[in-house]
C-alpha cells in the first residue's frame, strides 16, 4: 500500500519536478515495515535496536486471529522481523470466528515492542514500549 501511494503521487508530478518525485518515492518506499521476513517468536524480552516485535494480548482472547506480514497470530503469540527489516508502518488484519475481517495500519519501529489488545468487535488497541531486556507480559 505505501508503495502504491508513493507511485500514483509521482505519476501525477510535472515531468520537470521528477527528480523530486522520485525522491519522494524513495522515502515513503522506506516508510513500510517489510511485508516479509516476519516470524512467529516465544521470546517475551528484546533489545534496544533489535527487530520490530509485535504482540498479541492473551486476554481477552474472542477468537481472533491477527494476520500480518506473512505470518498469522493467535492472543498469547509474539512475531519479530528479520534482520532486514526496518520499522514502519504495517498493515494488520484482524479476522473473527465468522470470517470477518478488519484492516489496520499500525507502526511497527526497531527497537520497540507493539502490544495489541483486540476488543469483541475486532478493534485494534495498541501499546507501545521500548526494548530494555526486560520481561513483558501478554
Amino acid at each position: 500500500m505505501c508503495h502504491k501511494l508513493a507511485r500514483a503521487a509521482a505519476a501525477r508530478l510535472p515531468a520537470a519536478i521528477g527528480g523530486l518525485a522520485l525522491a519522494s518515492l524513495l522515502v515513503a518506499a522506506g516508510a513500510c515495515a517489510g511485508r516479509e521476513g516476519w516470524r512467529v517468536d516465544a521470546a517475551r524480552t528484546c533489545e534496544r535496536r533489535a527487530a520490530p516485535r509485535l504482540c498479541v494480548r492473551a486476554e481477552p482472547d474472542y477468537g481472533h486471529v491477527l494476520g500480518l506480514a506473512d505470518v498469522e497470530l493467535l492472543p498469547g503469540e509474539c512475531a519479530v522481523a528479520g534482520p532486514e527489516v526496518r520499522g514502519g508502518l504495517l498493515r494488520v488484519t484482524t479476522r473473527d470466528r465468522q470470517g470477518q475481517t478488519r484492516r489496520r495500519w499500525i507502526p511497527a519501529g526497531k527497537g520497540r515492542v507493539t502490544l495489541l489488545r483486540v476488543d469483541e468487535a475486532g478493534r485494534l488497541e495498541i501499546e507501545r514500549s521500548a526494548c530494555d531486556s526486560r520481561p513483558f507480559e501478554l
